[in-house]
């Protein structure tokens, strides 16, 4: 016997402690912060709006005193027990669908922080229609494939082609992610995609000036840790 497991793990206390492990949850605290802010802020503006009339039929389980011809078991159990045995029975019922078009600025300048919002968005998936959508000066289907953004992008950002798709899909809401460099936009462009529950989420060393000057929702990420 070394103690190990047992009389409040001896090896877990004092000079007997590795020294590595209160650095590294120390460390890895800021981050974990900031995918649980990032991740709220993702939600709240990806979740269907309650008033949202969008539905689709999604199974639906439940069990009742009756025998069903999809559960043997329970039929089974009638042959020998002198009550009704519960029954599973299936059904559909109408439920919200997901809703929200997702459009990722895959300019240079996002690449410090495109690894975590591509993490946090694959955790959201319920709530966005496919495909993703990439956007430079265009906008090009995107596809999240073993944690990485597969998508074909030309160079620049621009804000025009995102109003562009918005307005031709028609959305009930849309999410733009982007550092926030972009041209400055006619107001009659941004009127297109009027009705849409829009709203940008800038990274932290991006700039919500254009942003702001066409009266475009947005949100300044914090910093992400190193």
């Amino acid at each position: 016997m070394n103690g190990s497991g047992v009389w409040r793990l001896p090896k877990s206390r004092g000079v007997g402690i590795n020294p590595y492990e209160a650095l590294f949850f120390a460390s890895d605290q800021p981050m974990r912060r900031w995918r649980n802010r990032t991740l709220a802020l993702l939600k709240r503006h990806l979740e269907p709006h309650p008033s949202s009339r969008a539905r689709e039929d999604a199974p639906h389980e439940y069990v009742l005193p009756v025998l069903s011809p999809r559960d043997r078991r329970a039929f089974v159990r009638s042959l020998w027990t002198p009550f009704i045995p519960e029954a599973a029975w299936s059904t559909t019922l109408p439920k919200r669908t997901a809703a929200a078009n997702v459009y990722l600025d895959v300019s240079g300048s996002m690449n410090a922080e495109m690894p975590h919002i591509i993490a946090l968005l694959g955790r959201l998936s319920r709530y966005i229609r496919r495909p993703f959508w990439a956007f430079s000066d265009r906008v090009a289907p995107a596809l999240i494939k073993d944690g990485k953004l597969v998508a074909s992008t030309t160079g620049g950002t621009s804000m025009a082609c995102v109003l562009d798709h918005v307005a031709d899909t028609r959305p009930p809401s849309a999410i733009v992610i982007t550092d926030g460099y972009i041209e400055r936009l006619h107001p009659s462009l941004v009127k297109k995609a009027a009705g849409v529950r829009l709203h940008a989420l800038v990274t932290r060393d991006g700039s919500p000036a254009e942003l702001r000057r066409a009266g475009i929702p947005y949100t300044q990420l914090e910093k992400a840790p190193p």
